[in-house]
């Protein structure tokens, strides 16, 4: 309720108490017809289950319900085997994760730079990334957009950097000559 309505005043009419109205009554759900009885039922797993018996203008799918019943597990074994099938998709969800633990994304070295300027002439943006470390290695790149520049300057870091990395594997593979 807004507090406009909680002080009674109507939006129409600036000033004026607004009537209030009684407030409607929920509708209470209708609660079917009364069972006469209880029948025991086997279920496919071998419990007895209760089905509760109606007058039968009231329960044209009694047989239904019944063979229903009897094709699949109680309730209580239902319950069980959603709870088992649970743990164990959420232990295998476990496994998996310490399997493949997530990859942490290769950082930039400490000290690299980021330099961005605009050209109003061409409506576009220029940028180098400047890293430092080791092997020091400087980027460049243009776009349109600001975001657009920085995704092509990482794109080309990690391309550089995965190259770079090829490079020092086949160094330190044995070499092997036949002879």
């Amino acid at each position: 309720m807004s507090l406009r309505e909680s002080l009674g005043l109507n939006k129409y009419k600036p000033g004026k108490v607004a009537e209030k109205k009684p407030a409607a009554k929920a509708a209470l759900p209708h609660p079917g017809p009364k069972a006469i009885g209880t029948e025991d039922v086997v279920c496919l797993c071998g419990h007895v289950e209760k089905m509760n018996l109606f007058e039968l203008k009231h329960d044209r799918f009694q047989d239904a319900r019944r063979e229903k019943m009897q094709q699949r597990p109680c309730s209580t074994c239902r319950r069980d085997e959603h709870d088992s099938r649970t743990f164990r998709d959420w232990q295998k969800a476990g496994e998996k994760r310490r399997k493949n633990p997530p990859q942490a994304r290769h950082r930039l070295p400490d000290g690299s730079t980021f330099f961005v300027t605009y050209n109003a002439e061409s409506e576009s943006w220029t940028g180098t990334l400047t890293v430092t470390g080791e092997n020091g290695h400087t980027l460049t790149a243009m776009s349109r957009g600001v975001f657009g520049l920085l995704s092509i300057l990482d794109s080309k870091y990690r391309q550089w950097l995965h190259t770079k990395r090829q490079e020092k594997t086949e160094v330190t593979e044995p070499q092997v000559v036949a002879t």
